[in-house]
Formats: C-alpha cells, structure tokens, sequence
C-alpha cells in the first residue's frame, strides 16, 4: 500500500522566503498518498529574510525542520563548493534524526518551483509501479531535459558538459575570434551551440532510461544510497563538477542504480532552457560565421 511508504523529504536552499512555504506546501499535496514524516531544509547565504521565514513556518508546521549555516561564501569561493557542503549537512541529518533515518525513501528536491507540474498521482504510480532494480528515479521535463550538468549517460553525455565545452573551446578558438563581441560572448555562443546539441527531448512512451547520473530539478532515492553515500568535499572532487555527480559516483561503486522516469514530468519547460535558449538565439543572430566551426 502505498499509504505504508514513509519518505523523508530534503532540500537546499539560499533566498527562498517568497518560495519556501509554497513549497512545503506542495510536497505535503504530493505526498498525499504516502507516509510524508518530515522535511528538512539547509540554508545558507541568504540576503533576505529566510531565517525568519523558516521559523516561522517550523512553528506552523511540525514536519517542517531546517537548519542555518551562515554566510558560507566566506569559506568557499565556488558556489558548487557551498552547495556541496549543504548538502552534506541533509546527509548528516539523515543518518541522525529518526524520522529521516527510518524511512524508505527520500526525496531530494530543489526549491525554485522547478517542480511545478509535477503530479501526485504520478509521483505515487511511479514510486508503485516501478518493478524494475532501481535505487533513485529522476523525473523529466515535458520539451527537452535540461540538467546537463549533473548528467552522465552512455550514448548521450558521458563527461562533465563544461568540460566538454571547454575543451571545444580551445580547439575552436582562433576562428571563434571572428565572431564580434568580447570573449565571455564567444564563450556562450559555443556554449549554447552545444546545449542545443544535447538537450533532447525524451519522449514520455520510452521506457525508463538507466544513467549514470542525473537529477532534474528532484530525485527519488532509496534511503540506503543516503545512508552510505554523500556529496564529498571540494579537496578530492574535480573543481567544478557537480555535487550530484560525486554522489552517484559513489552509489554506483556499490551497485545502485539510476533512471531517469521520461512519464515522470515535473516541469513543462524550465527557466534554465528557456534562459539558455533566448541566449542561443541571440548568439546565432549575432554571427552566423560560426556555425561552419562547430
């Protein structure tokens, strides 16, 4: 029965008091169906007023917990480092606080209403109807799937997106020089090129597809991944990779498994692909010499 799953949800977030609370909110709608236990959040770096925010709703919502760590920019230099180091924080929590330790599942999500077309029924077939040997679902977005950065997948991206783009970027580099504008614009012109190369479309009707990596805005982990793996530290992680990437990396030494669920949707199109997409298309407008390039 479903109603005897119990899941734990958890989440990062850093200016969030206009979206916190719609977003408790909406995993409490999600999760109608199944045993929601309780929801941690990780702050930090804030510049609003999150923090009392976040009290706020821990005093409405008895679900609700989060944790604030500050102003972690004066630690790390590199945002993927604070995040990382959030996330470990969740980590921590699950493997200490009960409710979160005895649960079978726990949902990762983001909390910038990047789940909004997600829907209960579908996030309770999915979790019911998945027979096959999995230990996280990711979901889909309805045009084209857009988190390449957390991404590896044979036949589709098996290396890290940015250094991929980089390297393309040394190797194009002299006939880039043709196009106007600064560098930083060459940069993102060939950037773009190749997200539009890679973001796809996966079709709803295809079967669950095995990665490597992934995420997508939300991912729905067996609690043992979490509880024997975690997101490293930025001294022995490539500088830059992507905190999700380390996680799997570990998961998968130990035999779990990754998909990505295509009739899983939790996002018609995101802010992400259309941001990357109006900047494409002023790339191309700007210079059509580079096409021939790349």
């Amino acid at each position: 029965m479903s109603s005897d799953i119990r899941v734990g949800v958890v989440g990062v977030g850093r200016n969030i008091e206009k979206t916190i609370e719609k977003e408790y909110l909406r995993i409490e709608r999600l999760l109608q169906d199944l045993d929601f236990v309780a929801m941690y959040i990780v702050e930090s770096d804030s510049k609003d007023k999150s923090g009392q925010v976040l009290e706020s709703i821990r005093s409405k919502y008895p679900k609700f917990k989060y944790t604030r760590l500050g102003n972690l920019s004066e630690k790390y230099d590199q945002r993927i480092d604070r995040i990382r180091h959030c996330r470990n924080r969740y980590i921590e929590e699950i493997r200490n606080e009960k409710r979160l330790k005895n649960t079978d599942l726990i949902i990762i999500i983001d909390l910038d209403n990047i789940n909004n077309s997600l829907k209960a029924s579908s996030l309770t077939k999915t979790i019911n109807e998945a027979k096959y040997d999995w230990s996280a679902l990711f979901p889909n977005q309805l045009f084209n799937y857009y988190d390449l950065i957390a991404l590896r997948c044979n036949r589709w991206l098996i290396c890290d997106f940015n250094n991929l783009v980089n390297r393309a970027y040394s190797i194009y580099k002299s006939d880039l020089n043709a196009v106007r504008f600064g560098k930083s614009f060459r940069y993102e012109l060939l950037r773009q090129k190749y997200f539009r190369r890679k973001c796809i479309r996966i079709p709803q009707s295809h079967k669950p597809l095995q990665v490597i990596s992934a995420f997508g805005g939300m991912g729905i982990y067996k609690t043992e991944v979490l509880l024997q793996c975690d997101y490293g530290t930025h001294e022995v992680v490539p500088s830059g990779e992507c905190e999700h990437v380390e996680l799997h990396r570990q998961a998968a030494k130990k035999g779990f498994k990754f998909f990505v669920v295509p009739n899983l949707i939790n996002n018609r199109i995101s802010k992400h692909t259309l941001r990357k997409s109006l900047l494409c298309r002023l790339a191309i407008t700007s210079s059509r010499k580079v096409g021939k390039y790349v």
